[in-house]
């Protein structure tokens, strides 16, 4: 083979290869585009877990929040199950008043931010002494 038919042959084969590479990343796309129609295209803040308890073996219970609504839900092997309807202000004040107390703590990361900014603090101002000291 001359080196003419190698160019053409190895274009050839990168210009299929770019094809079918081309026509399965475009399938993919169509694919994920129909599937979430399929499934619908709310928002996150439709349906927000609450809290979860896990009560042993394959069993949890769940609080919902679906659209303003409060629901608790059973887990089981078995299925879902609702269990409660919470309704009344009383108990919807008690859940936000809970978890205006639970967000009150800093999240982790802000923590060791914070303390990553004093340890690099002490090291400059470490340094400076030592500086000074000669």
């Amino acid at each position: 083979m001359d080196a003419p038919d190698l160019v053409f042959s190895f274009l050839k084969m990168v210009s299929a290869l770019l094809i079918v590479a081309g026509t399965a990343y475009i399938s993919l796309y169509l694919c994920r585009k129909v599937m979430s129609r399929k499934a619908g295209n709310k928002s996150k803040e439709d349906i927000d877990i609450l809290s979860s308890r896990y009560l042993g073996g394959k069993n949890s219970i769940i609080l919902l929040d679906v659209m303003g609504h409060l629901l608790v839900i059973g887990l089981s092997p078995a299925g879902m199950t609702m269990l409660a309807h919470i309704g009344g202000e009383e108990s919807r004040h008690r859940l936000k008043y809970k978890n205006a107390e639970e967000k009150k703590y800093a999240p982790f990361s802000e923590y060791l931010s914070l303390l990553t900014s004093n340890i690099s603090t002490l090291g400059s101002s470490s340094g400076k002494k030592d500086m000074s000291n000669d």
